[in-house]
């Protein structure tokens, strides 16, 4: 199940950097070989399969979850609560990939119409800029996203994404820069260097409280309705973080590693 989480980043990336076509002929590879290997059941029992096989109206135990204590078991339960949290997911994933995943290339609908258009040279020149860490913030925050957004998070899910949460809280940025970054060094006033340090020094602290807090709430057992509060909040202010910090990761220009902005500015 988790691996699906990453699929929508896996998906962009892919795009990204090999094309409409390959990107296709890959993943119809990858459809066709689960056909395959479920051949014998779809022969057989089709319904009884698919059913099971990817169960959507899977009621979950209220004892176990970790995330969604601060509402109560009844709304827990129903079927609106779990479309509230797929659509949910849609609009914020569908947000970082419109806003910020492709902000580097000119936007979402430039890569869409590249990976039409682009020659193979083009795509492996722009390859060639995918850094390790442009991959995995993309495909970390996807994974992100779609734990936000669970129906319900158990004590073994913080496998899922505890060892990605260091990376995603040092991409992050609160509040508004204290310079532009474009200001020559002579333009920057004594005062906005200390405001610069200052600013530093607070995303240093949330950074820690962050990963302390998330830490702190899976460790609770039974879950309450605090822990579940603090942990959203948690998720919440990366969210934010990685809005306004570096959702895209960085850049690998001839082996420096550069901040993507738009347009492919550097």
């Amino acid at each position: 199940m988790n691996i699906l989480l990453f699929f929508p980043a896996f998906g962009v990336l892919l795009w990204k950097s090999i094309g409409a076509y390959r990107t296709t002929a890959l993943l119809s590879l990858m459809i066709g070989i689960q056909l395959f290997v479920a051949l014998p059941f779809l022969t057989t029992y089709p319904h009884a399969y698919f059913s099971r096989a990817f169960e959507f109206s899977r009621v979950f135990n209220y004892k176990w979850t970790v995330n969604w204590r601060l509402v109560d078991e009844e709304t827990f339960l129903h079927p609106k609560y779990a479309m509230a949290l797929a659509t949910g997911h849609i609009v914020v994933l569908s947000a970082f990939l419109v806003f910020r995943w492709c902000r580097f290339e000119g936007g979402v609908l430039a890569v869409f119409l590249r990976g039409f258009t682009a020659s193979a040279k083009q795509l492996q020149e722009e390859a060639a800029k995918s850094s390790p860490d442009h991959i995995i913030t993309l495909l970390f925050t996807s994974n992100l996203i779609g734990m936000v957004f669970a129906r319900s998070l158990h004590y073994q899910f913080y496998s899922w994404y505890f060892h990605a949460l260091p990376h995603l809280v040092w991409h992050c940025t609160w509040g508004s820069p204290s310079s532009s970054p474009d200001a020559s060094p002579q333009s920057v006033t004594p005062l906005a260097e200390a405001a610069k340090r200052t600013e530093g020094i607070w995303n240093f602290i949330i950074r820690l409280s962050i990963l302390a807090t998330i830490e702190s709430c899976w460790l609770t057992f039974p879950s309450t309705r605090n822990s579940s509060m603090a942990l959203l909040a948690c998720h919440a202010l990366i969210l934010l973080g990685l809005w306004q910090g570096d959702a895209e990761g960085f850049a690998d220009d001839g082996g420096k590693m550069v901040k993507m902005e738009k347009g492919g500015k550097q």
